[in-house]
């Protein structure tokens, strides 16, 4: 912090308030995109998240802006460090404020996507930031130009309302098709990120699962609202035909961190 003083006309000399202007210097940082390497874009990510669980923990603070703008980036000596920034956003900003932002819209959780769709009230928690997290880390897998320093666009989650986005999100995670749409142009440098065994896949199985149990519990709210008799209750979730395809913990920070290998 550097103390400063104004050069002022000497006939229009303001008089003493005991007042001091200061001006705060920080670190120039540098967006994601401009990382060196794969190598370092995972070192930074990981950073990312493991400041905002840490001051989720301390200080019981949610960001509500996670994107690809709100992480970055700096070298001290050889080391390259990840950061979080832009803790900005109220914390009582409705779904609908956000809707503005665009540089949110490609990455809100489902869950926050879909209160536009007439469901009841759904609290920010952290599991969602997690999710924000995870759509950051597959929207850049899908259009990052590591030589270029650039993303490019994935216009089917930036464009329309949240509840268009909502839509081509499901389709993302439950149509291969369109799973492989979006990555069939990654970049070859992402390719170890994107195919098999990889941490996309396993972020992708996760979400994709809570996608599953999303749309059967709409459907058989659906039948029970048109009077029809609906034969599968909370034991079949849990066991027998359904219990490995959508019994699945929510993700936790610890899991996030396991399956991108970092401490």
């Amino acid at each position: 912090m550097r103390e400063f003083a104004t050069a002022t006309h000497p006939e229009r000399q303001p008089q003493a308030s005991g007042r001091m202007g200061r001006a705060l210097v920080s670190r120039s940082y540098r967006k994601l995109e401009a990382a060196d390497s794969i190598g370092d874009f995972l070192t930074i990510f990981a950073d990312a998240v493991r400041a905002h669980h840490r001051t989720w923990e301390k200080y019981c603070v949610l960001h509500r802006n996670i994107s690809t703008s709100s992480i970055m980036w700096y070298r001290d000596g050889g080391q390259v460090l990840g950061v979080l920034c832009d803790f900005d956003t109220d914390a009582s900003a409705t779904a609908n404020e956000l809707h503005h932002n665009a540089d949110v819209r490609p990455f809100m959780a489902m869950d926050l996507l879909r209160r536009e769709e007439g469901d009841k009230a759904v609290p920010h928690l952290y599991r969602h930031e997690l999710e924000a997290f995870f759509y950051v880390f597959e929207y850049v897998c899908a259009v990052w130009n590591p030589n270029k320093k650039k993303f490019d666009h994935l216009y089917e989650w930036e464009r329309g309302s949240l509840a268009d986005i909502a839509v081509q999100k499901a389709r993302f995670l439950m149509e291969p098709e369109i799973h492989g749409k979006i990555f069939g142009k990654a970049h070859p440098a992402l390719a170890a990120l994107v195919t098999s065994p990889s941490r996309h896949l396993l972020f992708y199985s996760h979400y994709r699962v809570f996608e599953h149990q999303h749309q059967l519990h709409i459907g058989i709210r659906h039948l029970r609202e048109l009077g029809g008799a609906v034969c599968v209750d909370r034991s079949m979730l849990e066991t027998g035909i359904f219990g490995a395809c959508f019994t699945v913990p929510e993700m936790t920070y610890e899991n996030f961190m396991y399956i991108l290998g970092a401490p």
